[in-house]
């Protein structure tokens, strides 16, 4: 009798540690993924914030606005693009640009913009209009050494001149 109760007690807890540990990776895992939708939220609304700022940036001072061609950063508060620190500011792309500076939001978010002036993407009745695109990048433990910023939000517009004309506040 004492044999048998003695592996009762073993199979119980061995049942109970299976039990135990399976929850652990669900609340884990509901963390993992709770982190991850805060973040891609916030990437998103900064994201728009930004696509914002340049939509207030054409409509003040349209000549400003026309006169910037290719990447930049639009840091934190910051209502004009800065100069992107990386080679080639002309030419935008996605790849792992992001890992070349550091965060500008939050310590955490990195938020550049490509702008192409005359975009074939954004012709309107026959006239080229300008491609803005807002990027922001994060990171999280999911990403590897090779792209330590792989998780990112975009938005993509098309401007056309300022309600009014060129020159309208």
């Amino acid at each position: 009798m004492k044999g048998q109760t003695l592996i009762e007690v073993l199979v119980a807890l061995g049942v109970s540690i299976i039990v135990i540990s399976a929850i652990v990776v669900s609340v884990i895992s509901a963390l993992d993924n709770s982190t991850f939708s805060k973040n891609q939220n916030s990437a998103t609304n900064f994201a728009q914030e930004g696509m914002e700022n340049m939509r207030r940036l054409r409509n003040t001072n349209y000549a400003a606005f026309s006169a910037y061609q290719g990447e930049y950063l639009l840091n934190q508060n910051a209502t004009i693009p800065t100069a992107y620190p990386g080679p080639s500011a002309q030419a935008c792309s996605i790849t792992t640009k992001a890992d070349s500076y550091a965060p500008n939001i939050n310590s955490t978010f990195k938020r550049q913009l490509c702008i192409e002036q005359n975009s074939a993407d954004c012709k309107q009745q026959g006239q080229f209009t300008t491609k803005v695109r807002v990027d922001v990048f994060w990171t999280d433990g999911k990403c590897t050494s090779q792209n330590t910023y792989c998780h990112y939000s975009e938005l993509i517009s098309c401007f056309t001149s300022p309600p009014g004309g060129i020159g309208a506040p």
